[in-house]
């Protein structure tokens, strides 16, 4: 049997504390990046667009899928091996 464990608490902390007006795409971008090491692109894009219903303002899809795109965009970069400038290519 499978034994599921909860989110980080920091996640967990991000995701129970709604951000205040004005601070809603640094919400994104930090929760994208935590939910890159627990779900698809495509599931936190769903998932935060469901957030944003709750929010004071209309926020446009463009908003959450840059914060999604850039955040699993680090991911990729942060598993690339580096090159020295010595080595050839």
């Amino acid at each position: 049997m499978a034994v599921l464990h909860p989110y980080h608490p920091s996640l967990a902390a991000l995701l129970a504390s709604f951000p205040a007006s004005g601070r809603f795409h640094r919400w994104l971008f930090q929760v994208s990046l935590h939910l890159r090491h627990y779900h698809s692109r495509e599931w936190a894009l769903a998932f935060l667009k469901e957030c944003a219903h709750d929010m004071d303002r209309a926020v446009p899809d463009t908003e959450i899928e840059k914060a999604v795109q850039k955040a699993y965009a680090l991911e990729a970069e942060q598993y690339q091996t580096p090159v020295a400038d010595w080595m050839p290519v």
